[in-house]
């Protein structure tokens, strides 16, 4: 079989592939035409040296043939390659053949046309696919997160029920809103979820001033001062400590209240500030604000008069607190 030169197989009804003729170096004719083969025609048929003479045509080969059949030597290599409908010339050799310029590179173009959008369209359905998983677990996890938070807001105004009252914002009764406040009195200096006193509560929440008594509004203020009545000094770091709730009692707008309530302010304030403290200190001039902004800078005209008039504050230091041996004064604003 090694020295075997020629194979013609014309006519004979063959059918099946084309077997690897490189096993043949010695073979100079292959005549295989008028046949029912089929499969792919390999271009490394043309790397046999030997090989003079190559006749395919009248089969039923399928695929591209590649173009390195157009750029065969005539005059080394006859090539016959005609007449198979299903395969796909390139456009090299239907410009010297155009008889055998057929449909099959069409139907190749449409079939690798479809399976390349079916390809993709399984791809974007299966990106898309993700995304609506995705979507849906995180607004389901966003959902668990936002019960939970709510959950912890609730367990948080149940032992807060002061905060809790003036959060609903319901229309309860006066005397009722003031016995609940007076009875827990003790939660009143207390942060909520968002870190709210129950001083500041009462300024921000609509229609709150007006049902608390004067007494109730004492009570209240003196539970939320920015100090402890029987310390020697401020813990800075205290946050419970720090002035909101003073400052925002101080900083009330006799335009935005009513003037009964204007007054119940103006009274409490004053009744404070003449208080005799065991420390007589500087703290509820100079406390600041969420804004770190002092008491007194942001103060209403009345009450600032009130605080220049009763307390003895330090005006050249603004930041400290701590304060254990302030030097008493006449007071003056600066």
């Amino acid at each position: 079989m090694v020295n075997l030169q020629s194979i013609d197989l014309s006519s004979n009804a063959l059918t099946g592939s084309l077997i690897d003729f490189s096993t043949l170096p010695s073979i100079n004719l292959i005549s295989i035409n008028n046949n029912y083969l089929n499969g792919h025609i390999s271009d490394s048929i043309l790397n046999i040296s030997s090989l003079k003479s190559l006749r395919l045509s009248a089969n039923s080969f399928t695929g591209r043939l590649s173009s390195s059949f157009c750029y065969v030597n005539n005059e080394t290599l006859t090539l016959s390659i005609s007449s198979n409908p299903d395969l796909c010339y390139p456009s090299c050799w239907t410009s010297t053949h155009p008889l055998d310029d057929n449909d099959a590179c069409a139907t190749s173009s449409r079939d690798s046309f479809w399976t390349t959008n079916v390809i993709v369209g399984f791809s974007v359905g299966g990106c898309l696919l993700l995304v609506i998983v995705y979507l849906i677990f995180d607004n389901f996890y966003r959902q668990k997160e936002l019960i939970l938070k709510d959950k912890k807001q609730q367990d948080r105004l149940m032992l807060l029920p002061i905060h809790k009252m003036l959060r609903l914002g319901r229309n309860y009764d006066d005397k009722y809103l003031n016995n609940v406040i007076m009875k827990n009195l003790n939660t009143a200096k207390e942060f909520d979820y968002e870190n709210m006193s129950v001083m500041e509560l009462i300024f921000t929440t609509q229609g709150a001033l007006d049902k608390i008594t004067r007494e109730t509004l004492y009570a209240v203020a003196l539970r939320c001062l920015p100090f402890d009545k029987e310390a020697e000094y401020i813990g800075e770091t205290d946050e419970c400590r720090r002035g909101y709730g003073w400052c925002k009692m101080v900083q009330c707008d006799a335009k935005k209240v009513t003037p009964e309530s204007y007054m119940k302010v103006i009274e409490v304030v004053k009744k404070i500030c003449k208080k005799k403290w065991k420390k007589k200190i500087s703290v509820l001039a100079t406390c600041l604000d969420r804004d770190l902004r002092r008491s007194i800078d942001i103060a209403s005209k009345d009450c600032k008069e009130i605080m220049q008039s009763n307390l003895f504050f330090c005006s050249n230091d603004t930041r400290s607190w701590n304060l254990p041996s302030i030097r008493a004064h006449p007071a003056k604003y600066i």
